[in-house]
C-alpha cells in the first residue's frame, strides 16, 4: 500500500494545533505526518526541512497570529520557505489560517522567542490565499478533523481528474464484409464486392440520369 508523506509546516504560536494535526494523520492508514521539530533556542538549517518538504506529496501549513521565525541569512520565516519550496516542487499546500478569535495562543511568557512582523505576515496571508482551506476551526480537535477532510478532498478529487483524463481506447472501423480495416487504398476493392452481392442479390444498381 502506498503511503502519502504529509509535511505539516507551522507558525510556533500554534504548537498545541500542529501536534493535534500530527497525531490525526498518522492515524490514517495511508498517511504519515512529518515536521520539523523547532526550538527556538537552537533553530535547525531551512535546508533540513525544505529537503523534507520536497519528499512529501501534500504540505499543510498552519498559520497563526505571528510571521514566525526567520532562519539566520534569510528574510523570509520558515513557513514562508518551506511553502515556496512546495509551489516549487508541485507539492501540493493545503494552508490553514487561525480565525481571529477563539484560538489557544502559546504561552506568554514564549511570545519574546518568536518573531513578530505584521506586515510580512499580512503579505503572506495574501500570497496563500488560493490555497487556504476552512476557518471553521477554534480547538485543536476542530483544526485536525477540518484537515483531514481536506486531504480527503484532496485524494478524491485527484482520482476524478485522472479518470477524466484517461484515454480513450481507438475504435477501429471494419468492413462488414471483410473483417478488415478499411483503408483508402482498398475502396476500389470494396466497391467491386459490393457491386458482386448486389448483383447476386438482384439488387439494381441506381443509374445516374443525364439532364
Amino acid at each position: 500500500m502506498r503511503v502519502n508523506k504529509i509535511f505539516i509546516s507551522y507558525t510556533t504560536d500554534l504548537q498545541v494545533y500542529c501536534d493535534a494535526v500530527f497525531n490525526a494523520i498518522n492515524g490514517l492508514d495511508d498517511c504519515k505526518g512529518i515536521r520539523q521539530p523547532f526550538d527556538p533556542d537552537k533553530p535547525p538549517p531551512i535546508d533540513v526541512s525544505i529537503e523534507k518538504v520536497i519528499g512529501c506529496n501534500i504540505l499543510v501549513g498552519i498559520v497563526g497570529f505571528h510571521y514566525g521565525s526567520i532562519p539566520r541569512g534569510n528574510k523570509f520565516s520558515y513557513i514562508e520557505l518551506e511553502y515556496e519550496a512546495a509551489i516549487n516542487n508541485k507539492v501540493t499546500p493545503l494552508m490553514f489560517v487561525a480565525p481571529k478569535e477563539g484560538i489557544i495562543w502559546i504561552p506568554c511568557e514564549h511570545l519574546s522567542k518568536i518573531h513578530t512582523n505584521c506586515r510580512k505576515l499580512k503579505a503572506f496571508k495574501n500570497l496563500i490565499r488560493d490555497n487556504t482551506c476552512s476557518q471553521n476551526w477554534h480547538e485543536p480537535v476542530e483544526l485536525a478533523r477540518e484537515v483531514l477532510k481536506a486531504i480527503h478532498n484532496h485524494f478524491q478529487n485527484k482520482k476524478k481528474r485522472k479518470k477524466r483524463f484517461e484515454p480513450i481506447a481507438s475504435i477501429e472501423t471494419k468492413d462488414p464484409f471483410m473483417n478488415r480495416d478499411i483503408l483508402s487504398e482498398d475502396k476500389p476493392q470494396i466497391q467491386k464486392e459490393n457491386e458482386i452481392i448486389r448483383t447476386s442479390n438482384n439488387i439494381p444498381q441506381k443509374e445516374d440520369n443525364d439532364e
